[in-house]
């Protein structure tokens, strides 16, 4: 979508282009997903992006432990 604001008119998709990758897009697994199977993966990512940032703060807590302030 975003290329067929280019500001250089020639680098924009044609129509066909255009179509064809709505055409990919409606036939894709994801258009096919349930709500309930995609709620589920949601779950997934929140669970898993949860899971990365325990695991920066412990690797922050773990750095900062180790840092000495002079004065």
């Amino acid at each position: 979508m975003s290329g067929c604001w280019n500001a250089e008119p020639h680098d924009r998709p044609s129509f066909h282009d255009v179509l064809s990758l709505l055409d990919d897009i409606s036939k894709s697994e994801f258009v096919t997903t349930t709500h309930e199977s995609f709620r589920e993966i949601q779950e997934d990512w929140h669970r898993e992006i949860e899971e990365m940032f325990d695991e920066l703060r412990t690797k922050e807590k773990v750095n900062f432990s180790h840092c000495r302030i002079i004065v």
